[in-house]
């Protein structure tokens, strides 16, 4: 599935953009603003802000759900590192632009509006501008700024002039095509296996003696170099226990009742399916019609008496469709325009007529009704309970650490001020900045520990259990460690390098005696492998159980069959192989994909072309990016 997502990429429709900017505009204020805590990145100076960052990934994450109709798996965004991606598609924008600005590109007042005339909420029945009073109220009602929408459109054109006038000229030829098809369509297959450098450490470790580590320690010195360690003594304020002497009277809890009934106010809902054809916003007149068409065939069948999940199944374009429609419960205001106009009128068990809305038709069948109600105080009162309890906790917890450190700081000692509140002092081994240790190797506790001087206590800081407040106990200075304190890891350094030299000898070795006909099976059997195989593959695609290997493939095609080649190192193996088959296109063919071909061949080479664009821009204009804030978004 990651794979099928990995090849598709797509921008959101302009209708869905107004959706989304005006979310953004709506809720969070502060999305143009770049304070120091909200940055993202930088690009010549000019911020992106982790509000757009956020928006941005939401999107991409919201497309790849669609694409897989609602499902995603575990750590998605991890596993296709789409936060990395998001964040670079932001900085190249921005890098563009401050190209596009510093060549002197202007966008004319006639470029904006025939953009403008291209979205279908700014056109009339007729697809007709519908007119700059009109246009403002479309924006109003979207509650989106319309000198902020107007500049995205800007920079929208900007991004697509410069890199029209990048690519302008390209050319394919022909030879161009026809090696594309051939790298498409010829195919091999082969015989592998991967000797492993694993498999030499012992035989190599015998041979090494207390000399040639000594050696290897005074040649790499610098590479055992230790940096500056500290040790510190810490005790921890556990929330989660103090939570359980906090005691919370109702007349606490009341008073938090009163002061947040929002949040035990639960708002009209439905449970409802619904079948949805969908328009694209650059759908003709005749392709709405049609739609519209289906839609209105689909609701004739409801009302004939035809199951509404079984026709949803059949005839829905929204995920849904895989549950026959069903939404679950909906809360009022949170589905697309003309929704709730559609469905909260009706009584239970009816269905909606044909609906218009932003993304095609919709036809709503309500099976159920929850009035808007606030829930009793009775019902929420343990939930108050434990809200309360751990708010007073976890102020406790910040105080009673305060308390400790300011003790420390007159003078008790860490051990005596936290026995006085019967909390558990330990000691940590020495770490250092890069590394931390346990669960304590965050960026601001190793900050912290490291701009303190022997004895300082610093200030209380927030961890996963309470509040930790520790004390700088020892300070180690970056040095040379005695050969005795690292002989275990120079052993382990020279261990590995020999034997990875083993190991390309063996397989080196290998390679020869197959070529001079010894079978694969014996080969392997002495090199304590297994022998396994390839499918029919091009010079482009992957053995999974290798990884992508560019020098592989392009050896395994050059050696033809019952050719022998290697060793190929891949990720610290060394694979050899002997081709079993190799297959050559059917040229017949190349006349019925020539077009298909040119398209390709152009976009590759487009892409070629911006990706030496955008890395002679990254040269041109300082790019900064706080990683860090990323990833735990992404997290």
């Amino acid at each position: 599935m990651l794979d099928k997502m990995r090849r598709n990429v797509r921008r959101l429709s302009w209708t869905l953009w107004l959706v989304i900017a005006a979310f953004i505009i709506l809720y969070f204020p502060d999305f143009f603003a770049g304070g120091p805590d909200n940055v993202v990145a930088r690009v010549d100076g000019e911020v992106i802000t982790l509000t757009e960052y956020r928006s941005a990934l939401n999107e991409q994450v919201d497309y790849y759900r669609d694409l897989n109709q609602g499902e995603l798996p575990d750590n998605f965004i991890q596993q296709m590192q789409l936060q990395n991606v998001v964040v670079e598609q932001l900085v190249r924008r921005r890098l563009i632009l401050a190209a596009a600005r510093d060549q002197g590109f202007a966008i004319a007042p006639q470029e904006i509006k025939d953009r403008l005339v291209q979205f279908p909420a700014f056109t009339d029945e007729q697809g007709g501008w519908i007119g700059m009073e009109e246009y403002r109220n479309v924006l109003v009602r979207a509650g989106i700024d319309q000198t902020t929408f107007e500049q995205q459109v800007v920079e929208d054109l900007m991004v697509e002039r410069v890199t029209g006038v990048l690519t302008e000229g390209m050319q394919v030829n022909d030879a161009q095509l026809q090696e594309l098809f051939q790298r498409q369509n010829e195919r091999a297959r082969f015989d592998y296996i991967q000797v492993r450098p694993t498999a030499f450490e012992a035989e190599v470790g015998a041979e090494i003696d207390d000399a040639a580590l000594r050696e290897r320690y005074q040649m790499n010195a610098d590479g055992y170099r230790l940096p500056e360690q500290r040790k510190v003594t810490y005790a921890v304020v556990d929330t989660e226990a103090l939570r359980e002497t906090v005691v919370v009277d109702e007349a606490a809890q009341r008073a938090e009742y009163d002061a947040n009934i929002a949040d035990f106010t639960t708002e009209e809902q439905v449970k409802a399916r619904q079948i949805m054809v969908r328009v694209p916003p650059t759908a003709t007149e005749e392709a709405k019609g049609d739609a519209l068409a289906a839609a209105e065939g689909a609701l004739a069948r409801v009302r004939a008496g035809e199951d509404f999940a079984a026709v949803a199944e059949e005839v829905s374009d929204d995920p849904s469709s895989a549950t026959g429609g069903d939404l679950g419960w909906v809360t009022r205001g949170r589905q697309i325009e003309g929704w709730d106009e559609a469905a909260f009128p009706l009584p239970a068990g009816q269905v909606s007529e044909v609906t218009e809305t932003p993304f095609g038709y919709v036809i709503v069948q309500v099976d159920e009704r929850r009035d808007a109600r606030v829930q009793p105080f009775e019902e929420v009162s343990g939930q108050l309970e434990q809200r309360l309890a751990w708010d007073a906790a976890e102020a406790r917890a910040a105080e009673v650490a305060e308390e400790i450190r300011t003790a420390v700081l007159r003078g008790t000692s860490l051990e005596d001020v936290a026995a006085t509140h019967a909390l558990e002092v330990e000691e940590s081994p020495l770490f250092s900045q890069d590394q931390g240790f346990g669960e304590y190797s965050s960026r601001e506790f190793t900050e912290r520990a490291f701009t303190l001087g022997t004895g300082r206590v610093a200030e209380p800081l927030r961890v996963r259990r309470g509040f930790l407040v520790f004390r700088i106990d020892e300070i180690a200075a970056a040095h040379l460690p005695e050969f005795e304190a690292v002989t275990a890891r120079v052993r382990q350094d020279e261990v590995g390098e020999r034997s990875r030299v083993r190991a390309r000898e063996r397989a080196t070795e290998f390679v020869a005696r197959l070529q001079a006909g010894e079978e694969f099976p014996a080969i392997a059997q002495e090199a304590t492998a297994v022998v396994d195989s390839s499918e029919l593959l091009t010079r482009d695609e992957v053995v999974p159980a290798l990884g992508r290997s560019a020098a592989l493939m392009e050896a395994a095609f050059e050696a033809g069959v019952d050719g022998v080649g290697g060793p190929v190192e891949i990720n610290d193996r060394f694979v050899i192989f002997r081709v079993t088959e190799h297959q050559q296109p059917d040229w017949a063919l190349f006349s019925t994909q020539s077009e298909d071909l040119r398209a390709q061949e152009a976009a590759q080479q487009r892409n070629r072309l911006f990706e030496a664009y955008v890395r002679s821009l990254r040269d041109r204009y300082a790019v900064t990016v706080n990683q860090d804030l990323i990833d735990s978004v992404a997290g």
